[in-house]
């Protein structure tokens, strides 16, 4: 009796704490192990199996909710696209207001006859780069030749401009434009005197031009142009030594320059005046200079084409020399189609500056055909008698003008 009372007391307490001790042991099966390096020399597959589980419930983190998935990408979205319109705002902005652009020109040519030079030769050459800076800040800095202003036959490549526009930038505004132009610049004193070839429907600069008027030099030019692109007017202040040197001989030169249009239909009828003045140390000293030249110019342009007529006088005066320049030039040039066209120049000025004590007389024409939007093909036959009596000289010239 007491054997079966036991047995039943032993029959309850293992069937008690034999689930709890089954527990503890599956407890101690999956406790996680740390990584040793070492291969375990005991444990089964199931063990392994398991802490490998438990690893990865180890390290899995609870996903985030759906509604904020969406609105986290809906943000990101947005950022995105506010960055990339800002940069396309930017990049458009620099496109029209150009702030590095470049431009490049040059003229080869072949000249034949019985003038001074002969052969082919790079008659003009210019690198430029030019932008707006802001809505009122724009600068070109230019490389070229010296030779495009006078006949000295320098072929050394040289800074011929370096300046800054203070003022509206916006050509295509209808309001009237103040501007002040300062550093090295040509000053404004003819419609065909400007300081690149590549605005000109002609070959080369007028004679009387490169005798009368001031080259490049370093100074400010104040400008007005109206709202209606009928007046302009333009004053400048400069050295009056050109580029090559400082300015050690207290000169001190000016320009100014006066244009009125008045539109008849297609036909615009133009008018103004130009001129400059230049004095250099003082009376009696060996370096000393006083000159002065004005020149009244009348016009018509139109889609046939362009007719200027001008007349020119001044004075020109050193510690040994004096002389006193007047002259006219004709200037036309007649569209016969969208890739035709003619020219014709003509000039005559008595005791010019620098030759001698006769009639300078220049006579040019020929052709020109526009074979594409970048490049000029001029054909010109030109008839020169100098100042100082020498023979008339004949010369025809081909030249091709790269603007790009």
């Amino acid at each position: 009796m007491k054997l079966t009372i036991l047995a039943l007391l032993l029959g309850l307490f293992l069937s008690a704490g034999g689930p709890a001790m089954a527990a503890s042991n599956k407890k101690k099966t999956a406790k996680k192990r740390q990584p040793t390096g070492l291969k375990q020399e005991t444990g089964g597959t199931e063990e392994k199996t398991a802490e490998k589980k438990s690893d990865q419930k180890t390290v899995e983190k609870p996903a985030p909710a759906k509604s904020e998935v969406l609105v986290k990408v809906d943000s990101d979205a947005d950022k995105n696209e506010k960055e990339l319109d800002e940069l396309a705002n930017g990049l458009l902005d620099d496109v029209e207001r150009e702030q590095l652009a470049v431009s490049a020109r040059f003229d080869l040519a072949f000249l034949t006859g019985n003038s001074v030079t002969q052969g082919f030769s790079l008659p003009s050459l210019r690198l430029s780069i030019y932008g707006d800076v802001t809505s009122i800040l724009s600068y070109r800095v230019s490389m070229g030749q010296t030779r495009e202003f006078t006949s000295a036959l320098l072929p050394q490549l040289i800074p011929v401009e370096a300046y800054m526009d203070l003022g509206s930038t916006d050509t295509r505004s209808k309001e009237s434009r103040f501007s002040i132009r300062v550093g090295m610049f040509t000053p404004s004193q003819n419609p065909f005197w400007t300081p690149d070839l590549s605005d000109l429907p002609v070959p080369s600069y007028g004679r009387t031009h490169r005798e009368l008027y001031l080259f490049r030099d370093l100074g400010a030019e104040l400008r007005y142009e109206s709202g209606s692109r009928n007046f302009e007017a333009s004053v400048a202040a400069v050295n009056g030594i050109g580029i090559f040197s400082q300015n050690t001989n207290n000169s001190k030169a000016g320009a100014v320059y006066l244009k009125g249009r008045v539109p008849f239909g297609e036909w615009g009828f133009y008018a103004g005046v130009g001129g400059m003045g230049l004095l250099q140390s003082v009376s009696g000293n060996v370096n000393y200079k006083r000159n002065w030249a004005i020149t009244g110019f009348v016009g018509v342009r139109s889609r046939f084409g362009i007719v200027q007529g001008e007349y020119s006088v001044g004075e020109f005066e050193t510690s040994s020399t004096y002389r006193n320049p007047a002259g006219g030039a004709l200037i036309a040039l007649a569209r016969l189609s969208e890739q035709v066209k003619f020219f014709l120049r003509y000039e005559q000025l008595v005791n010019p500056p620098t030759g001698g004590s006769g009639t300078l007389k220049a006579f040019q024409i020929g052709p020109v055909l526009e074979l594409h939007e970048t490049l000029t093909l001029f054909g010109t036959y030109t008839q020169t008698q100098e100042a100082d009596g020498s023979a008339l000289t004949h010369s025809g010239e081909v030249r091709f003008r790269l603007n790009i």
